[in-house]
């Protein structure tokens, strides 16, 4: 009984020595494989180099750039991909974009069709950074014909974005797992203006998360041209829709008529009386001073910190909130007013003045 357990722990032990020999020697020629394919790359690098710039830079086609082997592929990918992390222009860009067309389109044809999330995956990653909008199809493909995951979809959507593909907007509202608002910034950032146009006629038929979007990305990319829209949305909306059109036109810097926003400065949520005073510190119209004085005295700290903020841009800003801290009855009021002149550039004060 002894002796077969001893045969038994001894058969284990070589069992386990054996695996443990081959997994070294699959790691041992794998990576030999991997230096050597390393070696090739960097080898054909140095030999496609001169040819692709001599391309590139003064758009003579060199004939003899020919790739036809996956080191190669491989090779003019790196270099191509290096290329355009750099260069500046729009002629050299389109000299990229087209070798890559050219030369690598039908490696990353093939490369989405396959198995591999991976693979799938660096094949988008080259086709948006070179432009390939010869594979338009073959992305709809993958988005069409079977599950794609989140982040093949999202990534998909933003090359389409880039190919002013015409059915992006029902594809990235009818999403079928939905698509968060950071995602949707991603997209919105590389649509046209005709795209944006189509965006802002469909406005209330999207989800709120594209709602935002929409209105965040108008904000930070300053497109003064919505601002009508942007305007429609504040006054026809309410909750957080309403918000983040604030801080758009905020953004944007401009509105048509600043007091017809007088009113949010009662309003009974104080995001909205804070958004105010944001936006007279942005407008800078003397008539406003009196109403941000006035929110100097607000029950929310917020409220009270963005009118100083405000009041400070005005051209006689720091004598008003001098004026507060030294005459004013409300302590909170008084408190800001001191915080925020001793915020500015050089100003410094006690009870007797601007020092």
């Amino acid at each position: 009984m002894f002796k077969n357990e001893i045969y038994l722990l001894a058969a284990a032990t070589a069992l386990i020595v054996i695996i443990l020999s081959l997994m070294l020697i699959y790691l041992v020629y794998r990576k030999t494989f991997e230096i050597k394919t390393r070696a090739q790359i960097e080898q054909m690098k140095k030999e496609l180099e001169p040819k692709l710039l001599t391309y590139v830079m003064e758009q003579k086609w060199a004939s003899a750039l020919r790739v036809d082997s996956k080191v190669k592929k491989r090779a003019l990918e790196e270099l191509l991909s290096s290329l355009a992390s750099v260069l500046q222009g729009e002629e050299l860009t389109r000299n990229v974009a087209r070798i890559a067309d050219h030369q690598l389109s039908g490696y990353y044809k093939t490369e989405l069709k396959s198995r591999l999330w991976s693979t799938r995956m660096n094949a988008l990653f080259h086709i948006d950074i070179f432009s390939i909008s010869s594979l338009e199809k073959d992305i709809l493909v993958l988005l069409h014909s079977r599950r794609p995951s989140a982040e093949e979809r999202h990534h998909c959507y933003r090359i389409l974005a880039s190919f002013n593909y015409h059915g992006l907007i029902e594809l990235i509202s009818n999403d079928p797992d939905g698509v968060s608002e950071f995602e949707y910034r991603h997209i919105l950032y590389r649509i046209n203006r005709n795209q944006y146009d189509q965006m802002v006629l469909s406005f209330y038929k999207f989800n709120d998360a594209l709602k935002y979007a929409i209105l965040d990305c108008i904000g930070m990319q300053k497109r003064l041209e919505y601002t009508p829209f942007l305007e429609s949305v504040a006054e026809h909306t309410s909750g957080e829709c309403k918000i983040r059109a604030l801080k758009a036109l905020i953004s944007v810097g401009h509105v048509k008529d600043v007091n017809k926003y007088l009113i949010l400065s009662k309003s009974r949520e104080w995001q909205e009386r804070m958004l105010a005073a944001k936006m007279f510190g942005v407008v800078r119209d003397k008539s406003l001073i009196q109403t941000l004085v006035e929110l100097m005295h607000d029950q929310s700290w917020w409220v009270r910190f963005q009118a100083g903020s405000s009041i400070r841009k005005y051209p006689d800003g720091e004598k008003t909130l001098l004026s507060i801290y030294q005459n004013d009855s409300d302590p909170y009021a008084r408190d800001m007013a001191w915080e925020w002149v001793n915020e500015g550039d050089g100003y410094t004060f006690d009870n007797n003045g601007l020092v």
